[in-house]
């Protein structure tokens, strides 16, 4: 007669986090909004000053292989990579990016993370973090370790150490 398993069963807490992401260009924004499809880019981002930042989606589901579940949202940060570092007062883009992450503190989130351009301008997300009460990550280390890994895949596929 074989013996059952049994697993001990762990109280996991949800981590939850929130990602802050934001259009590349105006005409990105534009497909967004449908107020902007016809109007130049440089009014799209005037208008685009006048834009609160907004939760685009929330992403649930999330369980990994030990059984730990996460769940989140992405905050859409209305300012293109041109706006936050040749338009606007470096101040004005600190403001609307500490302003996704108070969203994400009244959602819930634990975690913070600094897509694209929101995560570079400035110092980094030094001072972004400084004004939080959650965890700030910019995912730049994440970025650079699957750069060199997908170098290394390249190398092996044609055959260079």
């Amino acid at each position: 007669m074989g013996r059952k398993r049994h697993r001990a069963v762990k109280s996991i807490s949800v981590t939850r986090f929130a990602f802050v992401i934001h259009p590349l260009t105006a005409r990105q924004a534009a497909k967004k909004y449908s107020w902007a499809r016809w109007m130049p880019e440089g009014l799209i981002e005037k208008l685009l000053v006048l834009t609160k930042p907004q939760v685009v989606s929330k992403i649930t589901g999330i369980v990994s292989l030990t059984g730990a579940e996460t769940e989140g949202w992405f905050i859409g940060c209305p300012m293109t990579p041109r706006m936050m570092t040749q338009t606007m007062p470096l101040e004005d883009v600190y403001d609307r990016i500490v302003r996704c992450g108070q969203m994400a503190e009244d959602l819930g989130a634990d975690i913070l993370g600094l897509g694209a351009f929101t995560s570079v301008v400035g110092d980094g997300g030094l001072t972004v973090a400084s004004r939080l009460k959650i965890k700030v990550t910019t995912g730049n280390s994440y970025t650079v370790a699957t750069a060199i890994e997908g170098t290394l895949k390249a190398c092996r596929m044609v055959g260079v150490d």
